[in-house]
């Protein structure tokens, strides 16, 4: 049997870019995501980080990427540029492989 659960995504840029500071923005976060498993929903934070987009992101990553909110590191994206921001990872990883047809 399938158990169907409401999904509740949450966009990073409420912790990052709210203006809360840190570690206050990861206290909202956590305090969000206790209201929804609450409620009988699933939180997921979206956002990307080190140039893969999440969904669903763990603790340590949300810490992460909030931590660094406001320092030149840390770019605020919509998702026009995922391309970009997943080319740049590509082009100054060496790890990362292309397969084309």
């Amino acid at each position: 049997m399938v158990s169907w659960m409401p999904l509740f995504l949450q966009k990073i840029e409420l912790s990052d870019h709210s203006g809360f500071p840190y570690p206050e923005n990861i206290a909202l976060s956590s305090h969000l995501e206790s209201l929804v498993r609450a409620s009988g929903g699933i939180p997921a934070t979206i956002g990307v980080l080190n140039g893969v987009a999440r969904v669903g992101m763990e603790a340590e990553e949300l810490i992460e990427l909030v931590s660094g909110a406001g320092s030149s590191n840390t770019w605020k994206i919509s998702r026009r540029d995922l391309g970009f921001i997943s080319g740049l990872v590509m082009l100054h990883d060496p790890n990362w492989e292309t397969l084309s047809d």
